[in-house]
Formats: structure tokens, sequence, C-alpha cells
């Protein structure tokens, strides 16, 4: 594509980069900043299921609503005949007990309690105030899910989630399916799970990314964006209509929150979601892409917007995966040990 040659130079960072054979069950090791007068951010609402016991609490309230007992569902996913599992965000170990809703006919559910875990041992070390982590919530395993699901392969039961204190308040949720169907061909060998774009300006990054993982192979984009200007939000729309790669957009948008904004800074920073997460929950949206990406891609490269992978003798990239594959057969991921690099294009010399 003519989009590859706009770019000179190349920098790598210094992080790791990982590439995960999609066939395993993956558990992976996220601030408000004003942006300047002339540019334009672009937030989209957010999709996300937000789970609550408390009133709601309108922006003339005395009291701001209080989000230590809120979950939010971020996407579901069917990774067997008897697990379901979804990625969700809440307040690190608080006790919120939720419960799954399969409906079986007109006037029929069946429930099953789910189990949490977090992502990650929460809070994190280095980011202590940082508090609303990524949980797991995974359905218990049981005779007659297993029943339900195997049936379910061309069209899903409608899901519902609720909260054990109240049942009467069932929250529709979208099951994805997620599960490894054996000799069945994948249609991707290699995706990309892009980690959350947040305030992003330049677009050039946008360009060095695809250009460079098409080169190496990749089919199959996962983009996951909080916010961005126009500018990129239009050049991502051009990799989404090509027809030469496959360009899924995710909406990480902030949590919905309500009435924060009409209290003081102090009040609204201990009541916000928002300011209380790590760099957009990176590390839930990781697992999310992983789950996304399962049973539909062979490899899947978790990355950001300056990362890549470069091989030397002259081999492909697919053919090293396929070459640690054979050689480590019970290995769920790789990881790269990566530097910085700077180089020069040679069309522009």
């Amino acid at each position: 594509m003519a989009l590859k040659r706009l770019f000179a130079l190349l920098f790598l960072s210094c992080l790791t980069m990982m590439v995960v054979l999609s066939f395993t069950r993956i558990f992976t090791f996220s601030t408000a900043i004003n942006p300047w007068k002339s540019e334009q951010i672009t937030r989209k609402p957010s999709s996300v299921t937000v789970l609550t016991s408390t009133a709601h609490v309108t922006a003339t309230a005395e009291k701001p609503p209080d989000y230590d007992d809120k979950t939010y569902v971020m996407a579901a996913y069917i990774t067997s005949s008897s697990v379901i599992r979804l990625t969700t965000i809440r307040k690190c170990k608080t006790i919120v007990r939720l419960r799954f809703h399969l409906k079986t006919n007109q006037s029929e559910f069946l429930t099953i309690p789910l189990i949490h875990k977090p992502i990650l041992k929460c809070p994190w070390f280095y980011a202590t105030k940082c508090d609303f982590v990524g949980y797991f919530a995974i359905t218990m395993r049981r005779k007659d899910l297993d029943q339900l699901l195997m049936a379910s392969h061309k069209k899903f039961p409608k899901a519902y989630i609720s909260r054990v204190d109240r049942p009467s308040l069932q929250v529709p949720v979208v099951l994805q399916e997620a599960r490894v169907i054996p000799n069945r061909p994948r249609k991707h060998y290699l995706a990309v799970c892009l980690q959350p774009i947040f305030l992003l300006a330049d677009w050039t990054l946008l360009v060095q990314f695809f250009e460079i993982w098409i080169a190496q192979g990749v089919t199959k984009f996962c983009v996951y964006v909080q916010s961005m200007t126009p500018e990129v939000d239009a050049l991502l729309r051009v990799y989404e209509h090509s027809k030469d790669v496959e360009v899924e957009r995710i909406n990480w948008a902030p949590l919905p929150t309500a009435g924060a904004a009409s209290h003081d800074n102090a009040t609204s920073h201990n009541n916000d979601p928002n300011l209380r997460i790590y760099r957009t929950e990176v590390t839930t949206s990781i697992n999310d892409c992983l789950l996304r990406s399962r049973g539909h891609a062979k490899y899947v490269i978790s990355s950001d917007l300056d990362e890549i992978v470069v091989t030397n003798k002259g081999s492909s990239l697919l053919k090293l995966l396929d070459s640690l594959q054979a050689k480590f057969k019970k290995s769920a991921a790789f990881v790269f040990r990566s530097s910085f690099a700077l180089f020069e294009v040679s069309a522009f010399k």
C-alpha cells in the first residue's frame, strides 16, 4: 500500500512483546488529561454494562454516587461447552456476588452462580491508588449448562446477569463465541491485539503500526479505543474498510458515571472510577482480546503502537512461530525481549 511510505523513522519501545497461542486459556500478566485547545478528542459513549445495588443518584443529589459496589461488565465469552467467562472491572477486594442467567424457553431461565477471580493480584504494588482492576467472572461447572451450550453452536441463548442482592434486575449480556472446535480451520493465522489507545493525536503512528504488521503476515487487528482525535479516527476507518485485512474496533470508552462532575475535585476523585484505573485497565483489555481472538486465530500478538518483531537470518515471523511451537509443544505463549532500535527507510535517501 502507498501508505507504508509515509514514515521514515521507526522507534521500538523497550517493553516486551508477547505472542500467544490462542488455543490455550490465558491469564496474562489501566487519568485525566486536558487536550490542547486546538485539538478535539473523540470519546464515544461507553457500551459497558453496569451492575449496582445503590439507588439512582441525579446530578442535584447532595451525596455523590458510590462506585465501590459497582461491577462493570466488559464482555462475555463462551470458552467451552461448560464455561462462560466474563471480563469485568470493579474495586479491588470488594465482595460483589453475581449470577448468570440463560434463557431456555419463553418463561424459564438457567441460573448459574459466578466465581470471581482478579486478573492480577490487586492493587498493583506500583499503583496502589488505582484500586479499580480487572476481574474474571466465571460460571460454575454444571451438567445442565453443558447440555445447553453443546446444543448452542449456531444460535446462542439470550443471556442476562444480575446481583444476588437484586435478583429482579437482570441486565442483558451479549455472548461471544470463543470455543476452539477440533479440526476446524482458523480464519486467521496471525492476529494482533492493540492495547487501548487514549488521547491519540498522531495519526502517522497508525500507518506505521498497520503497515509493519501487515508485512509480517497479520490479517486480523483488534483495536481497543478509549479516545482519539478525528484525524486518527478517519485513518482508522480507512483500514476498517480495507479488503486486505480485518480490523475490529472495540469500544473501550471511559466507565460510565453519574453526578461526579457536580462535586468538588476531591470528592470527584474518590468517586469517579476512571480516576482510579491504571492506563485504562490495559491488563483487562489484553485478556479480553485474547478471549475475543480465541478460536479465530492461531497466533495472537499483544502489542502497543510502537512495538514490532524483527526476525533475523531471513526467516519470517510466521516461520519463527511455527518452529517455536514445534520445539516447545506445551508452550502457551512466547515472550520476545526487545530493545530500542532506529533505522532509515532507503526510499527516503
